[in-house]
């Protein structure tokens, strides 16, 4: 009996390798695939870094992982030469052109949407000692850096927030930050300069393990139950602006570059196997799915992988499924 519910198990992990890493797989080698540098349509590893940063800003590079190494030096100056700051200012003025088109019913409920880090807040200083980002997100080092609550607030999204309150906007703070950092993240907002907002929304327990689209839409959704309409949402990255319960406009801000971004099916990935396995991940797969908010503990809510036989099949399934999706 023993035997038969070994096989099994080692049946079902085999055939979840098969259906939900062959596509990871073939994703992997498309984007492990080296990318001309110096070929016919560029001539310098400068103008490849305009056209990659260009790339990943559209959302044509879809999942990425780091920074390319040759590119930290043009993300440096992009950053510090201020030409991020000219680009925010102009969504900043495109997006107060559109608010103050907006006819406001005066009841409360016409609403703007904010994400955070990257967007209210800044997190350079971070990013500078980290290389900006071509180094792999590690979630322990971000949550430190959380808590200290220095993080400086954009001149540009100061300026919209200001305009949008006085237009009459109702302002909807939604971060893919933990509930347990809420307080030191409206200080470091107060800080910054932001106030008045009507709800700060983060990540309860209940969140733990979603998608950021999913995560995100869910939480707009609710407050569109509410009452509120959505007419404005402002984020860095895509996955704060797509999914469901959209705004009307939304405005991206140039700097989804410094915060890879993972793709929703290697987040279900991840979440299954710890839902099976209910293991620690190793060092270097760790922080990929802290950012993601998925919980692994060892022994929880899944198979205990044993010192045997079995576990060490099994073990070898599982760092199989890690190495095929990071």
């Amino acid at each position: 009996m023993a035997c038969s519910r070994n096989s099994l198990v080692s049946f079902f992990i085999l055939g979840l390798f098969t259906v939900l890493i062959s596509p990871a797989i073939s994703s992997r080698v498309l984007s492990s695939t080296k990318r001309p540098v110096n070929g016919e349509s560029r001539s310098s590893v400068a103008s490849y870094c305009e056209s990659w940063r260009l790339a990943v800003e559209t959302n044509n590079a879809g999942t990425w992982k780091v920074v390319p190494s040759k590119c930290v030096s043009s993300l440096e100056t992009y950053y510090n030469g201020g030409q991020f700051d000219k680009d925010y200012n102009v969504v900043a003025r495109y997006a107060l052109a559109f608010a103050k088109t907006v006819k406001i019913g005066g009841d409360g409920k016409d609403a703007w949407v904010f994400d955070v880090d990257e967007t209210l807040l800044s997190n350079l200083e971070y990013y500078k000692a980290n290389g900006y980002g071509s180094e792999p997100y590690n979630s322990k080092k971000f949550h430190e850096w959380v808590v200290q609550g220095t993080a400086p607030g954009f001149d540009a999204s100061l300026k919209l927030y200001t305009g949008l309150k006085n237009i009459g906007f109702t302002i909807i703070l939604l971060t893919g930050r933990d509930e347990a950092e809420r307080r030191i993240t409206e200080k470091n907002l107060h800080d910054a300069g932001y106030f008045g907002w009507e709800h700060l929304l983060l990540r309860g327990h209940e969140d733990q393990g979603k998608a950021a689209v999913k995560y995100k839409s869910e939480q707009r959704s609710r407050m569109v139950k509410k009452g509120y309409i959505l007419h404005g949402n402002t984020g860095d990255q895509w996955s704060d602006l797509q999914g469901f319960a959209v705004a009307d406009r939304s405005f991206k801000i140039l700097g989804s570059i410094i915060s890879a971004t993972i793709s929703e099916q290697t987040s279900y990935i991840f979440t299954v196997m710890c839902r099976l396995f209910g293991f620690p991940l190793r060092d270097d797969t760790t922080a990929v799915a802290s950012k993601m908010g998925v919980p692994c503990v060892e022994g929880q809510n899944g198979i205990l992988l044993k010192d045997n036989s079995q576990g060490k099949e099994l073990n070898g399934m599982r760092d199989m499924l890690l190495s095929s999706v990071l």
